[in-house]
């Protein structure tokens, strides 16, 4: 893989997380006023309220998947780190390094 597609790919990787993040955003703008939420007061919670809600923890969790599965791996690519193959755990000890 040239660097240009690595590039790409990194850009890529960027421009996917900040569609979930800006999405996550707008979902949080949605409820912020229910914070901090109970037990209760969340099931309690109006329809329009829940699917805020159900989007906000969605979204965070397609925004951990990206950063995890291609945004770290992208990262340190470029950075001329050899990745192939670790383990997540690695991968990390790798960032941090």
């Amino acid at each position: 893989m040239t660097s240009d597609d690595k590039m790409i790919q990194l850009k890529d990787a960027l421009a996917l997380c900040d569609v979930h993040l800006q999405r996550m955003l707008y979902a949080f703008h949605k409820i912020d006023h229910l914070f901090p939420l109970t037990v209760l007061e969340y099931n309690q919670l109006s329809p329009d309220d829940l699917s805020y809600s159900d989007q906000l923890i969605f979204r965070f969790s397609k925004l951990q998947t990206i950063v995890g599965s291609k945004l770290f791996p992208s990262l340190l690519d470029n950075l001329g780190e050899d990745i192939q193959g670790l383990p997540f755990i690695d991968i990390l000890k790798k960032w941090k390094s």
